[in-house]
């Protein structure tokens, strides 16, 4: 399926996916639950043309499948790299390429995400 009629149907599905209450919003997004917010924020987006540029897939479906499908289930930190986590914050250990290789560790504030239900 093309990415433009695929973004497009993923507007026209959103609307029911909101009424029936199947999307869940946190942090700054948190308003967008109201059904007058959703529909202000979705009005730019259905006004506007959408235009993709896409191609063949050198090595047909299979090919084109399998790139993407390589980055699906990427962990971006590994649980033996994790050393506290709560609703709030990560702590985490890294080693710093720039110095060196240096072990060190690094906590990071959790980011509010706009996630299906």
């Amino acid at each position: 399926m093309n990415s433009c009629v695929s973004s497009v149907m993923t507007l026209k599905r959103s609307g029911p996916s909101h009424a029936a209450k199947k999307l869940a919003f946190f942090g700054v997004n948190a308003g967008l639950a109201e059904p007058q917010a959703f529909a202000t924020f979705l009005a730019p987006l259905k006004r506007c043309e959408w235009v993709v540029y896409s191609k063949k897939s050198f090595g047909g479906p299979e090919a084109a499948l399998a790139y993407p499908s390589g980055y699906t289930h990427r962990v971006a930190i590994s649980n033996r790299r994790l050393v506290a986590a709560d609703a709030a914050k990560v702590s985490f250990k890294y080693k710093d390429y720039r110095r060196g290789w240096i072990r060190d560790s690094r906590t990071a504030r959790c980011q509010p995400y706009f996630l299906p239900a």
